[in-house]
């Protein structure tokens, strides 16, 4: 006989899971999207693969992840405009 108070359980489970996926997915996307800015910032016209190969360097060398590395290269960069913009303000 099927336990309906199971079947709940489960069906709230993968619920949840699903959730959760598509959260991690979406935080992916976006440290993917903030590691191209960074590389974008890195290249400056240069090859992509050697801006990569820096940013991984520069995530060593702090000690932290690569996607960490990115937010703070994006960071500095956006208060380096908005330095920028109060400079001439």
């Amino acid at each position: 006989m099927p336990d309906p108070i199971g079947q709940a359980k489960r069906t709230t489970l993968r619920r949840q899971l699903s959730d959760q996926v598509q959260t991690s997915t979406r935080q992916r996307v976006a440290e993917r999207q903030t590691i191209v800015r960074a590389v974008e910032v890195l290249s400056k016209g240069a090859e992509d693969g050697r801006a990569y190969a820096q940013l991984r360097s520069l995530a060593m060398s702090w000690q932290i992840s690569v996607e960490d590395a990115a937010r703070r290269i994006v960071a500095m960069t956006q208060k380096e405009g908005d330095d920028d913009q109060s400079d001439r303000a």
